[in-house]
């Protein structure tokens, strides 16, 4: 994540995706996507996706990440 927060303010992107072919791990359970809104990153792990219709799931995983993180968050109460 540091990497692609180091890309995103060198290039001064609002959101950045980035794709990964590493499995992610959060607290001993697989995940497919780490986002980090305050700094609006995305970390997709292709591998979490599955193998068939991969470009598929890729590109809605992205476009999922990416919306979420323009919305505006709310401080859930």
């Amino acid at each position: 994540m540091r990497r692609i927060m180091d890309r995103g303010s060198a290039e001064n992107w609002d959101i950045v995706v980035a794709l990964t072919d590493l499995p992610l791990h959060s607290q001993g359970r697989k995940v497919a996507v780490n986002l980090n809104h305050e700094h609006g990153l995305a970390l997709l792990s292709l591998p979490s996706l599955g193998g068939l219709r991969l470009q598929t799931r890729a590109r809605r995983a992205v476009e999922e990440a990416v919306l979420g993180m323009a919305r505006p968050q709310t401080d859930g109460g």
